[in-house]
């Protein structure tokens, strides 16, 4: 079983309020971009709901790497980035 280390924990709970947030504000999405070789994060991203939706660019900071478009969609409802939350 993959468990969460309290960094991983402590990142989806700041994206969880990053999504209550931009609920709260009607956002209809969220994104984010990320290096194509940062696993780590594109992980904890699709944990927290974020796919991926096809989009590619280079990298500012390097541009012969690579970064994704990841998106989550903001409709009603409950995200597991948000329960238990108080």
């Amino acid at each position: 079983m993959w468990r969460l280390t309290c960094r991983e924990q402590e990142i989806l709970l700041l994206i969880g309020r990053a999504v209550r947030w931009s609920r709260d504000h009607q956002a209809r999405e969220l994104i984010a971009w990320v290096a194509e070789p940062n696993t780590a994060a594109r992980s904890l991203y699709a944990r927290a709901g974020f796919e991926p939706d096809g989009a590619r660019q280079p990298l500012p900071s390097n541009p012969a790497v690579d970064e994704l478009l990841l998106r989550l969609p903001l409709g009603p409802g409950d995200h597991p980035t948000t329960r238990g939350e108080g």
